[in-house]
Order: C-alpha cells, then sequence, then structure tokens
C-alpha cells in the first residue's frame, strides 16, 4: 500500500484539483519483483514519501499499460519522429507539479541519501499526517475489482446488430487489463486515465 499517498480515509475523498497536473505528487512504480534492484528503488522512494506524510498519486506501471504510456508522454518519450526503438521507461519516477523530479538510480540515490527528503521539505510537501491512514475504498491501493465484470473482464451484452437480439460476451469496457478500474474515493478525475474510464464516459 502506499499509506499516506493512498488519497485519505474514505470519510472525505481527494477533493478535485482545478489545476490537474500542476497540483499534485505523483510517484510512477512497478509491484513486478522480476528485478530486484528496481523493486527496492521503489520501495526506497514510496517509503520516504508515505513516512513524511506527503499525499501522492502512486501509478503502477506494471498493472496498466495506460500509466506506462502516461508516463512516457510525459518524460516525451513518445514524440513522433524520434527513434524507432523505445526508451527504456525508468521506474521509480517522481512528478511534483508536472515537474520530473527524476527516477531510477538518480531518484534512488535522492532518497537513499536525504536529498529528497530536503526536496519534499523545501516544496512544502510534507504533514504529519499518519502513515497508517489509507483510502477505505481501496486501501490504499488506488486500483479495485470491476464492480461490472468482478474482475474477470468480460461482459454478456446483448447484440441488436440486424435485430437479433443475441446474447454475446466482450471485454468489459469499463476495466483495465488485469480487471481493476481506479478508485473513485481518492483518484481524482483529472488523474483516471482514459484507458480506465472509456466506458464510464470519462467520469
Amino acid at each position: 500500500g502506499v499509506g499516506a499517498g493512498g488519497g485519505g480515509a474514505s470519510s472525505s475523498p481527494r477533493p478535485e484539483s482545478p489545476a490537474g497536473w500542476g497540483s499534485v505528487v505523483v510517484l510512477y512504480t512497478t509491484s513486478m519483483s522480476t528485478v530486484r534492484k528496481t523493486a527496492a528503488q521503489c520501495q526506497r522512494v514510496r517509503s520516504v514519501l508515505t513516512n513524511l506524510g506527503v499525499e501522492f498519486l502512486e501509478r503502477d506501471i506494471s498493472m496498466a499499460v495506460a500509466y506506462k504510456e502516461e508516463l512516457r508522454r510525459r518524460l516525451g518519450l513518445d514524440k513522433a519522429g524520434g527513434s524507432k526503438v523505445p526508451a527504456p521507461t525508468q521506474v521509480p519516477h517522481l512528478f511534483i507539479d508536472d515537474e520530473s523530479m527524476g527516477g531510477g538510480d538518480e531518484l534512488d540515490d535522492m532518497a537513499a541519501e536525504g536529498y529528497l527528503k530536503e526536496l519534499l521539505l523545501d516544496k512544502g510537501r510534507t504533514s504529519k499526517k499518519s502513515a497508517t491512514e489509507s483510502c477505505g475504498g481501496c486501501g490504499g491501493k488506488q486500483l479495485v475489482i470491476c464492480d461490472r465484470c468482478h474482475g474477470s473482464m468480460r461482459l454478456v451484452m446483448m447484440d441488436n446488430t440486424g435485430g437479433t437480439g443475441q446474447e454475446v460476451e466482450r471485454r468489459c469496457p469499463w476495466c483495465n487489463e488485469v480487471g481493476m478500474c481506479e478508485c473513485e474515493q481518492c483518484v481524482p478525475k483529472f488523474a483516471r486515465t482514459s484507458a480506465l474510464t472509456a466506458g464510464g464516459g470519462g467520469g
């Protein structure tokens, strides 16, 4: 879980930010532990933010392709006319107020040496908020099992093409590739990816 980064208690959902990305702390991570070094770096940076009571959105790129694409866009790695070989997407990667603070080994060094703490203090992002406080809707994971398909990613729908009215099985349009949706209690609307909200009209 992300503790204080989970988005607050369920009794008071995070308010919508009119400034969007320009007013939030976003940490891109991976929960896949196949590369131990990367998993350890993500945990170290997450712990620094949580222990300092920083409110942040965590985007686990191993849980949603849309998050990986979002990070590549924000880093300018998906511009047309570039190299045909995709540049690696380094996690952990931290953005504060829509500005990249670094990623990978650089960010891990900042966390280990105390520079990340200084940066967060300087930007006024720390608080005395309890590190154990997390969202009641998702437990601080920021993703929940789809309540429409129950995580199966399949739905039986009526196909009225040609007036047949036949039942057909289709891919659930509301969830991501692992059968999950973003938590509506702690992920603000502007930060919900279009891939995860396509079935709900973007909201």
